[in-house]
Formats: C-alpha cells, sequence, structure tokens
C-alpha cells in the first residue's frame, strides 16, 4: 500500500515487509524478481583492493522508492549517482556476497528471464571459503570461481537476434 505523494517526486511506502503476512511476503518476492527481470543486474565481480571475486545485485533507477522497496526486502545500500554531460541523476541499490546470495535464493522461485544467472550467482556463492580465514585459494578453487564468472558473463552477451 502506498500513501499518497509527499513533496514533488518522493512516495513513501506505508507497509513494511516484516509485517506483512506470508502471501503478501511472497507477492513482494515475485515483484522484486520481476524487478530485477527487468531492471535489475546479477554479476561476479573483482573486488578492487583485494581482487578477489564477490556476487553483486543490483538495480538503477531515476525514482528511488523501487530500491527502498529492495533495501526493505533485502538489505544493501542505495547510493545518489550524478549523471554525467546531459543525463539525469539516480539512485543505485547494491547488495553483495552472503546478502545477495540470500535475496538470489528468495527470489529464485519467480524469476523469468534471470534464473540461469541467479543460479550461478548462488553456486558462486555457496562455494565461497569464508574470506576471514586469510588463506589464499588454491588453484582449483581459482579455477572454478574463474568458470562461474565466465559462465553469467556469457549470459550477460546472451543475443536474442
Amino acid at each position: 500500500m502506498h500513501e499518497a505523494p509527499v513533496g514533488e517526486n518522493i512516495v513513501r511506502t506505508s507497509v513494511k515487509p516484516e509485517d506483512a503476512d506470508g502471501n503478501d511476503q511472497q507477492t513482494r518476492l515475485a515483484w522484486a524478481a520481476g524487478f530485477i527481470d527487468g531492471d535489475g543486474s546479477i554479476g561476479i565481480y573483482r573486488n578492487g583492493k583485494a581482487k578477489a571475486l564477490v556476487l553483486i545485485l543490483q538495480a538503477v533507477q531515476v525514482n528511488p522508492v523501487p530500491l527502498l522497496e529492495l533495501q526493505r526486502l533485502f538489505g544493501g545500500s542505495i547510493a545518489r549517482v550524478s549523471g554525467k554531460g546531459n543525463r539525469r541523476n539516480y539512485q543505485k541499490w547494491v547488495v553483495a556476497a552472503r546478502l545477495a546470495q540470500s535475496a538470489l535464493e528468495r527470489m529464485w522461485p519467480y524469476f523469468i528471464t534471470k534464473g540461469n544467472e541467479a543460479s550461478i550467482g548462488i553456486e558462486f556463492s555457496r562455494s565461497r571459503r569464508q574470506v576471514s580465514t586469510g588463506a589464499p585459494l588454491s588453484p582449483a578453487e581459482e579455477d572454478a570461481q574463474a568458470l562461474l564468472r565466465a559462465k553469467i558473463m556469457a549470459l550477460h552477451h546472451e543475443t536474442w537476434d
């Protein structure tokens, strides 16, 4: 449920997922999966400092309302990004690592177009050792992670001509 717009372009949601019953929660998860199917991104990217691979789930929008709902459902952060040139400013929601895995697992039954990417991301995250051990990855672990990254990147470049 939504309240009337507040201010110029801001709409605040009035029902939080933790207040919702099970059926409403399923509806919210199905909505979120559809939103990610259309406007989201699932990827395995290099962490700039550690050079380790990490699972990232993200979405970008000019209107922050859907991103706030994703944040309520799954956590993560929302950052405002300044548009370059004559592009508009926009908001970017990001969730990483285990939070991304949890979000994908909860949405998985509802994906239509990104189910394969979600499955690869979940597999990647489940196969990772806790980084806190500080031990370097074995060559076999590095190869397995690189293969999953290559699979998800290939799906990103799939065409439907």
